[in-house]
């Protein structure tokens, strides 16, 4: 069956409604994903030896950002000698 509208007004706001609700989908669909990663736990193995254990995502953040400022400093801990082991929630 083919739908008909009256205006052009009515095709782009059923358009709109559309795509609107389309986006709301998808950021809700991201939400949930990040909720899910907002559990995470993360621990941070430099050659081998844990240096930093059971971070969440903001101190693993933090904490990955002084190691390269550090790096760049003064060449150390060289980045291909960091591993990083996700925990889960």
């Amino acid at each position: 069956m083919e739908k008909t509208y009256r205006s052009v007004w009515m095709l782009r706001k059923l358009v709109l409604k559309s795509g609107a609700t389309l986006v709301f989908g998808l950021v809700t669909k991201r939400q949930g994903l990040f909720d899910l990663m907002a559990n995470e736990r993360y621990n941070i193995w430099c050659k081998g030896e844990l240096i930093h254990s059971n971070l969440t995502e903001e101190e693993y953040m933090d904490t990955i950002e002084d190691l390269a400022q550090k790096f760049y400093e003064d060449g150390s801990p060289n980045p291909n000698q960091i591993e990083t082991e996700m925990l889960g929630g």
